[in-house]
């Protein structure tokens, strides 16, 4: 539990130095944290973008999910995201913790029209970095292609829809397994400061893996440049997770 608090209370500080670096010069934060999916939204170009937070179930699970994106072009982004610390307790009691397995891919928005309906494309590959063998990765490579598709009606709502297909890697060696997820998700934000975001999500997993969630979370946006946000998630059948806290930050950092 003491290593847990430690990562929890690392995020303070870390946020607190990228606050006092925004002087409102920088773009806008792209947020895609903590939801399943992400949206039509690319980092700026040039510049980094940090997302890092924690995900946890204070009696089963703990993660600590963090993401660095680069705006590579105009509608194009790359990035590498891993959890640097993953902790569980097994149905027998045992404690296992873990840094978590390794996300790269790439995003690229295709379509962007005036009357605010966007499309992207994803990208993106599983390196297992994780303990194999310890209840938290299972030492196979994956592969993932997503597309999302958001509408604006206004300035201060946003919607989309995410699907994503994985080829998942059998670590019994009997070929490879295919996973579909897709969310419908949703955004509100009052007066520039404030946002709710909402998702349902369904992951449709080999052998009878078929979690349903929900998420609702709320967003402070502290600078156009630093957003802040924090949550829970809701599991709606026996695979899903029942209850789990996520907090966490998205910043900007500049070129």
């Amino acid at each position: 539990m003491s290593s847990r608090l430690v990562a929890l209370a690392a995020l303070l500080p870390l946020v607190t130095g990228c606050g006092a670096l925004h002087d409102g010069s920088r773009p806008a934060a792209t947020p895609q944290r903590p939801t399943l999916s992400v949206d039509t939204n690319t980092t700026a170009q040039g510049t980094f973008e940090l997302e890092s937070g924690v995900a946890f179930d204070p009696d089963s699970t703990f993660s600590a999910p963090t993401t660095l994106k680069w705006g590579a072009g105009e509608r194009t982004e790359l990035f590498v995201s891993a959890s640097l610390y993953d902790w569980a307790e097994l149905p027998d009691g045992d404690e296992v913790s873990s840094f978590g397995d390794t996300f790269v891919g790439a995003r690229q928005r295709f379509l962007e029209l005036e009357n605010g309906v966007a499309g992207a494309l994803q990208l993106s590959t599983k390196i297992p970095t994780a303990e194999e063998g310890e209840g938290l990765g299972n030492g196979e490579h994956d592969f993932f292609i997503a597309g999302s598709l958001s509408a604006s009606p206004s300035k201060e709502v946003f919607l989309w829809l995410f699907y994503e297909a994985g080829l998942l890697g059998d670590p019994d060696d009997s070929g490879n397994d295919v996973q579909h997820s897709f969310s419908v998700n949703g955004s509100k934000t009052f007066d520039g400061v404030l946002a709710i975001f909402g998702e349902v999500a369904t992951i449709d997993g080999p052998d009878g893996y078929d979690p349903t969630f929900g998420t609702i979370g709320v967003q402070h946006i502290i600078a156009p440049s630093l957003v802040w946000d924090a949550g829970f998630v809701v599991g709606f059948n026996d695979d899903a997770q029942d209850l789990q806290f996520v907090v966490g930050f998205t910043s900007n950092l500049g070129q």
